[in-house]
């Protein structure tokens, strides 16, 4: 920035003066910078949801969607898995839980505090073998 003092011939007035061109020039450039990316930012009240409903007359709606889920947790200090009202206490059972369900529809493994890590992992591993692609983990609350 270049600041020149101006005093005209016998004049005690010492201004300074400072140019104010490059100023305005950055003011401007920002000014579009904000309006721009203002403008391309979509509100979030205008985006779809991930899930769609269709109404349908012979479903009883929401209420009828049951998730698949997988629990585990301690039962009598051991360890067990649960889908729906049935344990399953070995790995082969908890498998054969599994067959009987829809693969294509998501699984959520929900794990309890206390349960070890290989319980877990064996879970999610059984999920696997059963065709499962879509597996969540979740701890319990």
């Amino acid at each position: 920035m270049n600041l020149t003092r101006r005093s005209k011939a016998g004049s005690q007035d010492d201004r300074v003066e400072i140019p104010l061109a490059s100023m305005i020039d950055v003011t401007f450039l920002l000014l579009i910078y904000f309006m721009l990316t203002y403008a391309s930012a979509m509100k979030e009240d205008h985006l779809d949801p991930s899930i769609q409903t269709a109404p349908d007359s012979t479903s009883g709606g929401a209420g009828d969607f049951v998730p698949q889920r997988v629990v585990v947790s301690l039962v009598g200090g051991r360890p067990a898995w649960q889908v729906g009202a049935t344990a399953a206490d070995t790995r082969a059972e908890l498998a054969g839980l599994l067959r009987q369900l829809r693969t294509d529809e998501p699984l959520t493994i929900e794990v309890h505090n206390g349960i070890h890590a290989e319980h877990a992992v064996a879970a999610l591993q059984v999920a696997h073998d059963a065709g499962f692609r879509k597996v969540t983990y979740v701890a319990a609350k």
